[in-house]
């Protein structure tokens, strides 16, 4: 077993953190654009 350097572990560290939040504002903002869609449709359709 090798444990990384602490060069190693802090550039991993940061590459999880920035994968989080852009995956975090991926999947929030698809859930926002599809509600959104969703609310406009039920809502339109119910109105006629």
């Amino acid at each position: 077993m090798v444990w990384p350097t602490w060069g190693e572990l802090y550039r991993y560290t940061l590459v999880v953190i920035f994968t989080v939040i852009v995956l975090g504002v991926f999947i929030g903002g698809t859930d926002y654009l599809l509600g959104e869609v969703a609310r406009r449709v039920i809502y339109n359709g119910a109105a006629h």
